[in-house]
């Protein structure tokens, strides 16, 4: 059975690295590095003043993963923040395939008096470990001469039978959602909602960046629901050719317009007893809005050069990135259409605001790739070395999931090895080419577009504050001068809309 590592970085630590001597953690790792493959360290601190000692760490434990964690904790003694990011580290530890039995070894020395008792408790309850104490550079078991009471072990049980039933239900969504990768509280609560979406016979619409998983999620509404019975037809409004829109959606009959030398069903009608997914239905034209308008709410439709009506029974969801309430404004989208599709809302969230996800989805993905490359010739499965995820993490992926997946994907295709290592990761990532460092200094006696400018503005500073807290966004907005984070998201948001 292998061994997991756990501690806080306490200031001794970084205090003791700086004048190059062996602190706790540091010991701690030492003597156990040939018995463990993963060590967790969580901090309070920014991540630019740890990164020193990380790397120091990684260096001189080059077999050992270590899994830096931030905890964004306001006051180091308050028992419930200190709490809630324990416990959902441990428990996901606990839930992940390839740590599942392993032994759980945990550091109390560093950190406060709270988060000493925070690991107690646990240890002692939901999750059984071996507690360690440190003194002077030497180690041992911590023996806890306590029991938890009987009153605390009966809540605890009846705790643990409402988990288990939770858990049994989200097992249950997970066998249509697991598709979708994601462990921070804004990604849940979105699946939450996608869920109990799927089983109400109702539009949906889903909102979100480019590239932030939109169709992922309405295939899973699809495969969860009633209308999995039928089939699944995606249509990418923005790239209907615009003489054909209409027939390639509503059918036509033979003869209807020169080229049409046979009947042809529409998508429309394919999607019958299934779901039909408009994605960017912003694009769709004034003219064609009418007449989806008209389906909607008869459930019937013309083909074009037909004489009668036909019908079609299907679930719509739609998806688009820009602001539809805006487009209604502008006239460019009926606003009737949008109230009719707008029932079911699903905000998806960018890359940069699923904070604790990064990691997370990397590794789902490098799995996948791997499964898709392994039968090709001379390909070798691979894994990302310790360096690597720190580049993640640094990168603020304007193109969200789909720049992550693409840039994991060259990178593979690329290395011959079985480890990537950090360099060839930036190598992989696309960089766009950005004139933000001399925004200041553009002349104007052309004309300039001053929103773009305000927005690289922006970008600019959002994309270093972003690498100087590791993407932690309570930090980020404190750094940015917002008064609380909401607001940094929606600043956010509404960047990568434009």
């Amino acid at each position: 059975m292998g061994k997991i590592l756990l501690s806080w970085i306490g200031q001794t630590d970084l205090d003791m690295y700086s004048k190059k001597e062996v602190g706790p953690v540091e010991g701690f790792l030492r003597m156990h590095q040939a018995e463990a493959e993963n060590c967790f360290l969580l901090f309070n601190y920014s991540y630019e003043k740890v990164q020193p000692y990380l790397d120091h760490l990684s260096q001189e434990f080059f077999e050992l993963n270590i899994h830096p964690t931030p905890a964004n904790i306001e006051n180091p003694t308050a028992y419930p923040e200190i709490y809630s990011g324990v416990f959902q580290l441990l428990e996901t530890i606990s839930e992940t395939l390839e740590l599942k039995g392993s032994q759980l070894n945990i550091l109390l020395s560093p950190g406060t008096p709270t988060m000493q008792a925070v690991w107690v408790l646990l240890a002692k309850t939901r999750f059984p470990a071996v507690c360690w104490q440190g003194y002077q550079g030497k180690y041992s078991i911590a023996e806890l001469p306590f029991k938890i009471d009987v009153e605390f072990i009966e809540q605890a049980n009846e705790t643990s039978d409402r988990l288990l039933q939770t858990a049994f239900q989200q097992n249950h969504i997970s066998k249509s959602f697991d598709s979708i990768i994601g462990e921070s509280g804004i990604i849940q609560a979105q699946i939450h909602k996608a869920h109990k979406l799927s089983q109400r016979n109702v539009p949906a619409l889903i909102l979100g960046p480019t590239g932030s998983g939109k169709e992922v999620f309405a295939q899973a509404i699809h495969s969860a629901s009633p209308q999995s019975r039928g089939e699944f037809v995606a249509v990418n409004c923005g790239a209907l050719p615009k003489d054909l829109a209409e027939s390639i959606l509503f059918g036509h009959k033979r003869g209807a317009f020169t080229g049409a030398a046979s009947d042809q069903e529409g998508l429309i009608k394919t999607a019958h007893k299934g779901t039909l997914f408009l994605d960017e239905i912003g694009e769709l034209s004034l003219e064609l809005q009418v007449k989806l308008l008209r389906v909607l709410q008869e459930k019937s439709f013309r083909p074009l050069g037909a004489k009668r009506d036909e019908s079609s029974d299907f679930r719509l969801i739609a998806a688009t990135h820009q602001d539809l309430l805006e487009r209604v404004v502008e006239g460019s989208f009926r606003e009737d259409l949008f109230y009719r599709i707008a029932v079911g809302v699903i905000k998806l969230p960018s890359l940069i605001e699923r904070e604790n996800d990064i990691e997370l989805l990397a590794d789902f993905l490098l799995g996948s790739i791997n499964q898709e490359l392994g039968d090709q010739p001379g390909y070798v499965s691979k894994k990302f070395n310790n360096q690597v995820k720190k580049v993640i993490k640094s990168h603020s992926w304007p193109g969200n999931v789909r720049e992550l997946r693409s840039t994991i994907l060259r990178v593979c295709a690329w290395s011959d090895g079985k480890e990537i290592s950090a360099r060839e990761f930036e190598d992989a990532i696309i960089k766009r080419s950005s004139t933000k460092s001399n925004i200041l200094v553009d002349e104007i006696s052309q004309g300039i577009d001053l929103d773009e400018k305000i927005n690289l503005l922006q970008s600019y500073y959002i994309d270093k504050a972003f690498v100087l807290t590791a993407g932690q966004i309570t930090k980020m907005a404190k750094l940015l001068g917002f008064k609380n984070h909401q607001t940094l998201k929606k600043r956010i948001e509404n960047l990568h809309q434009d």
